[in-house]
């Protein structure tokens, strides 16, 4: 499997070189290119096709494995890492109520268009005014326990997000339908 061609199509990406190694993986992964349980290519021909170190791979790896995208079993290989709501919970969610993780009950989802503000403008590095999606997320657990969550993308950044998500699209987290009783529009 070669990156060559992979690599010209990749968003430009200054930073520390093993970042952008781990950044071009991660598009893998999350493009469903490289599929749980599946064993992913050696460190050796990973670097090889990426045209890195060994060193830098091994450093990609890490930081993909600190991430809880993949695993790497000592003699056996590299795996993407299964998804599971256990593994979403420990991934994404930093909701703790006392000393444990929150599970979300339910979660009602609002999707909207808008206009860039100045400071959202700035945070993802797109002009003033550019359109972008706004998601909001209202997660509910069973003891009571409510939190909020807004998220801001650039819609020329990901121009097919409605579409994907009025379709059912896959994400790294699952999407639950709106709650009972709720108006808000789920995905």
């Amino acid at each position: 499997m070669s990156f060559q061609t992979g690599m010209a199509h990749s968003p430009t990406f200054s930073g520390p070189l093993y970042m952008q190694v781990a950044a071009i993986l991660r598009t893998k992964i999350c493009g469903s290119e490289w599929t749980p349980r599946a064993p992913l290519p050696n460190e050796v021909v990973l670097a090889r096709d990426v045209g890195v170190s060994i060193g830098t791979m091994r450093k990609a790896l890490e930081l993909l494995e600190d991430e809880h995208l993949i695993e790497r079993r000592q003699g056996r290989g590299t795996y993407v890492v299964e998804t599971s709501l256990e593994t979403e919970l420990e991934r994404f969610s930093n909701v703790v109520v006392g000393s444990a993780k929150v599970r979300a009950h339910g979660v009602a989802w609002t999707v909207t268009t808008g206009e860039a503000s100045a400071a959202e403008s700035a945070a993802l590095n797109i002009v003033p005014g550019a359109a972008v999606y706004r998601l909001e997320a209202v997660w509910s657990a069973a003891n009571g326990t409510t939190a909020r969550e807004c998220v801001t993308v650039s819609a020329g950044r990901f121009p097919d997000l409605p579409k994907q998500v009025s379709e059912g699209g896959q994400f790294l987290f699952a999407v639950s339908p709106p709650l009972p009783g709720s108006d808000r529009k789920g995905f």
